[in-house]
């Protein structure tokens, strides 16, 4: 009776953090026309996620352990990872949200955002937009005696 070989360990979800800059660069998708084809890499999108919620109020820090993604300037940017999927790109994120905010709705602007910019600039569909709240970060601690007052205060 032949012997059963023991299933391979499934890789950790960050295994992709670990490939080398090249495979990470691959394209995940592309548009075609009678013109020709455009290929985005993921090393674009997740600089393009990145720059469309980089300016959302109440948003802390974009983090976490989802996969390091080459990203804007050849950074990385941790806690974003984008996949294709058959029905468009799906973007998921780990952030911190500052205290104070409602969180709800800062991750509900983080999808929107998302999903009209990254479809504005590729003409590529969002199939979705995952939100992992990680944090809260706190709040600023008050001027204690002898801090500087804030600009235009005296």
């Amino acid at each position: 009776m032949p012997r059963k070989r023991a299933a391979e360990p499934t890789p950790p979800p960050d295994e992709r953090a670990r490939e080398p800059d090249e495979a990470r660069e691959r394209a995940v998708n592309e548009l075609v026309s009678d013109l020709g084809k455009i290929t985005f890499t993921e090393g674009v999108l997740t600089a393009l996620v990145h720059q469309a919620v980089s300016q959302v109020e109440g948003l802390g820090e974009v983090k976490g352990k989802l996969s390091e993604i080459v990203g804007i300037f050849g950074g990385r940017q941790k806690g974003i990872q984008v996949e294709l999927r058959p029905e468009g790109v799906h973007v998921s994120l780990s952030i911190t949200v500052r205290y104070g905010k409602p969180i709800h709705e800062v991750a509900r602007t983080i999808q929107e955002r998302v999903k009209e910019e990254v479809e504005r600039m590729t003409g590529l569909p969002i199939s979705g937009v995952d939100i992992y709240v990680q944090d809260i970060q706190p709040p600023e601690p008050p001027p204690g005696p002898g801090s500087p007052a804030p600009e235009g205060e005296l």
